[in-house]
């Protein structure tokens, strides 16, 4: 598994995302355009940008030859290595990127205080519901964000995205200390790391197989506008 972290400082220049522009495929950019906010547009931008860069480093595709296949889900998968697997995720300042030989899933999201009685019931099973009426509200409020990253990550390693509940997932503890949580799935065994990259942030990370190499790498917009266009030229 390889990871990649890209921060977005606020306040943001647009003109300098506009650069990544024409790295990336008609069919993105008109999706991109699509999208309200401009902060989004340049998470979104971002991501694809850094989804290049992985396949890139780790295959060494040109840019012209990256071509992305997407299924009904709207899961992407790579047209000329269908074994290079790869996912997503955005929120706030950071758009994550992580890549392995199998089917990975990475949600990250910025931790704020909510009220948490109107959303537990979308994630949390009945034992998890059980739980979390056990802890400190300090402590109820990184339950909820780490259970729901993790089952993020697992529908986003299978592809079934939203059209599986969440509040239907099970993740187990593999030992007594909780380091290794797993998940069966559809007849399949799943594997999950919680990574701290920001304390402001819960980050997780969905595998099929363990140990996980403890690996991500920050890219900055100079690197990754540079890495796109020596693979253009």
């Amino acid at each position: 598994m390889q990871g990649y972290a890209f921060y977005l400082s606020e306040p943001t220049d647009t003109s300098e995302f506009d650069a990544l522009l024409p790295f990336i495929s008609i069919h993105r950019q008109e999706l991109i355009n699509r999208l309200r906010y401009q902060n989004d547009k340049i998470r979104s931008l971002v991501g694809d940008a850094l989804t290049r860069l992985a396949i890139m480093k780790e295959i060494g595709l040109r840019n012209r030859d990256i071509n992305f296949h997407y299924l009904k889900d709207q899961k992407p998968t790579l047209i000329h290595n269908a074994s290079f697997h790869f996912s997503v995720s955005h929120s706030g300042n950071w758009i994550i990127c992580c890549t392995d030989s199998q089917p990975i899933g990475v949600d990250i999201e910025k931790i704020q205080r909510t009220d948490l009685s109107s959303l537990s019931s979308r994630i949390y099973n009945n034992q998890e519901q059980a739980t979390a009426l056990t802890l400190s509200p300090s402590r109820q409020l990184a339950y909820f964000y780490e259970r729901w990253t993790l089952k993020e990550s697992l529908l986003k390693s299978t592809g079934f995205g939203l059209r599986y509940p969440l509040n239907q997932l099970q993740i187990e503890s593999d030992d007594p200390n909780y380091a290794v949580l797993s998940s069966h799935f559809q007849n399949q065994r799943y594997f999950f790391v919680p990574y701290t990259l920001d304390k402001a942030y819960q980050l997780a990370i969905c595998t099929l197989k363990q140990p996980f190499n403890d690996v991500f790498r920050i890219v900055s917009l100079k690197e990754l506008h540079h890495t796109l266009a020596c693979y253009s030229s």
